[in-house]
């Protein structure tokens, strides 16, 4: 920042023409010199000016030229105005500040597909502009360890606004119909979510929101995230045993039942026909609707549940051919019912025993 002028007597009168020359200035500078009645203000365009009194904003100065005499302020009946007790303020409102942000801790956040909380940490930047001189300068005032110094105000700005940021993050996150692991593959779109929701935010203290990015989003891989892994696989395998039960209900259709003479007919997507092994087709989905209900209460290991969807695939299997076997299918279940007795007091598992024990 420079001041140009001329003395004009011994009283210390100066004619100051006041410019900040200086492009890559602080955000905030402030002027060193000792105003007085002639002096001069010179304001860019990329820039605002501000004057204070007492601690209280007197005037924002957009670019022009202004001549402090002709300044309006306020004053005590009778008191003579000291020019020399003004502060004078350059805001920056071209250069862009950059602020590097990230979690301070794991966010716990429960996956809404699953209803399992998962630790995620996360890392990226924000980028401003200041919007609004006055609102920000509110701000920024009172901490004068800030004036001037540009990487301090980034330390406050991410300060200010990681709790903002943080919270987001949870209820974006928390209200996605996608799996965690899928959001964290894609975080371009995830900060777009992001930053039409702050960016309100920032107005709010005086600054515009050019670009938010997340640069990187982690599950924390402890037992809670294995957990989220099996759950996910056994969602998935659910998912395609769930098309192929809407497949075999879809459209009725009579197919005989290989093997055995005296085996009568499997009317598939029919509650009425009864098989020679005293089952129907409803009968039988509805028994594996009630076991992949109730498969997430019984605490399973992870290699006797993939035993279980395994067994449900291959009746399913079975039923969509032209002529399914009815041992096939006995069998399954019999291998259901046999892992689920090798679980000791579980009452869901018990319950499911006896109502597979029906199978024969």
């Amino acid at each position: 920042m420079y001041v140009e002028g001329d003395c004009m007597d011994n009283a210390n009168l100066y004619n100051q023409v006041i410019q900040n020359y200086n492009s890559q200035a602080s955000i905030i500078s402030k002027y060193q010199g000792t105003l007085s009645a002639n002096s001069t203000i010179i304001v860019s365009q990329n820039e605002d000016a501000i004057i204070v009194k007492q601690k209280q904003i007197q005037y924002v100065l957009k670019s022009g030229k202004y001549c402090f005499s002709e300044f309006d302020f306020p004053k005590a009946l009778g008191e003579k105005f000291q020019f020399d007790s003004c502060e004078l303020f350059f805001i920056n409102k071209i250069s862009k500040i950059t602020v590097d942000w990230g979690t301070t801790h794991p966010l716990q956040i429960q996956e809404q597909n699953t209803k399992i909380f998962i630790d995620v940490v996360a890392y990226g930047q924000f980028h401003l502009f200041v919007e609004n001189s006055e609102i920000m300068f509110n701000q920024i005032y009172e901490h004068p360890y800030l004036i001037g110094n540009d990487e301090a105000l980034k330390d406050y700005l991410f300060n200010k606004f990681i709790n903002f940021i943080c919270n987001l993050l949870i209820n974006t996150i928390t209200q996605s119909q996608d799996d965690i692991l899928s959001i964290s593959r894609d975080t371009i779109n995830l900060s777009k979510q992001i930053e039409k929701n702050i960016s309100s935010i920032f107005l709010q203290y005086g600054f515009k929101l050019e670009c938010f990015t997340i640069l990187n989003l982690q599950v924390q891989q402890n037992k809670q995230f294995e957990l989220l892994q099996r759950t996910l696989q056994k969602n998935e395998q659910l998912s395609k045993i769930s098309k192929l039960y809407q497949s075999s209900c879809s459209s009725p259709s009579t197919v005989v039942v290989g093997d055995f003479s005296d085996c009568g007919q499997i009317q598939i997507g029919s509650s009425n026909s009864q098989q020679s092994i005293g089952l129907n087709t409803e009968e039988i989905n509805s028994m594996i609707q009630l076991i992949l209900e109730n498969l997430s209460k019984i605490q399973l290991e992870k290699y006797k549940e993939e035993k279980i969807l395994n067994e449900i695939q291959k009746i399913y299997d079975e039923l969509n051919k032209k002529r399914p076997k009815r041992k096939i299918i006995s069998d399954a279940f019999g291998s259901i019912k046999s892992i689920l007795e090798g679980i000791a007091g579980s009452v869901v598992a018990s319950g499911l025993i006896w109502k597979l024990g029906l199978f024969k």
